[in-house]
């Protein structure tokens, strides 16, 4: 038995509100049962005991990201459609709970966020109207995510217990690490432009400037993580620097 269409559209639905009933007691507990529901309803049409029975095994605590959370209950309601048995799925669950919330975490809160919040800074710092910035950084940033929330949803439902390795063909924490590394070259034009504007041309010339950004450009692609921290400090000098300079 498959999922229709107009049931799984009901599901991504919920999905959105997954968090919505969110306690420390079950955690998304509540909210992974909620958008199971046309699923279960669906499959246990004829079966109003069943359909309570299985209410009551996924009202149990789990946890994951929200972004990617779709693709348990995805899973689970094709097990639940394949009549697998209840604890095949909750070893299921356990078993992917862990690593959808480290990976959505990598992927949504420490790439994807920062990305799009740094562009939308420097569309503001280059002359973009405060509403055009706030437009575009909305714009972009949910469609993002409500695409890797239906990327997720659709896989769970379509690969069922098999969506790990549907995960790892999909390369999230590659495409994670390229958009940290996007971050970390947006951060550094804030960080330029901020500083650029403070001390004007008459301190550095454009010029050195140039230089300089080759120079880091290319100790990144030599040296990689190896020059975290040292970039680290030396964005905390360039923002005292600016402290200071603000001060003046």
């Amino acid at each position: 038995m498959t999922v229709p269409r107009h049931v799984a559209v009901g599901m991504f639905v919920r999905c959105l509100f997954i968090q919505a009933s969110w306690s420390y007691e079950r955690l998304l507990g509540g909210g992974f049962a909620f958008a199971l529901l046309p699923a279960l309803r669906r499959i246990y049409r004829d079966d109003p005991e069943g359909l309570s029975s299985a209410l009551k095994r996924h009202i149990t605590p789990f946890n994951a990201h929200p972004y990617l959370a779709g693709l348990a209950v995805g899973s689970v309601a094709r097990l639940e459609a394949a009549g697998t048995a209840p604890e095949q799925i909750q070893r299921f669950k356990e078993a992917v709970r862990g690593s959808l919330g480290g990976l959505g975490d990598h992927l949504a809160w420490a790439a994807w966020r920062p990305v799009t919040l740094l562009g939308a800074i420097i569309l503001l710092l280059y002359g973009a109207p405060p509403l055009v910035v706030v437009v575009a950084f909305l714009a972009v940033y949910n469609a993002g995510h409500v695409a890797l929330r239906v990327w997720a949803l659709a896989t769970g439902l379509s690969h069922g217990a098999d969506v790990a390795g549907r995960v790892r063909s999909a390369k999230l924490p590659i495409q994670a690490d390229r958009l940290q590394a996007m971050g970390s070259l947006l951060l550094g034009i804030v960080l330029g432009s901020l500083l650029a504007g403070r001390l004007q041309s008459a301190v550095l010339p454009g010029l050195i400037w140039a230089f300089l950004a080759v120079i880091g450009f290319a100790l990144g692609l030599r040296a990689g993580h190896t020059v975290l921290r040292p970039a680290a400090g030396t964005i905390v000098a360039l923002l005292v620097l600016l402290t200071l300079l603000g001060a003046l």
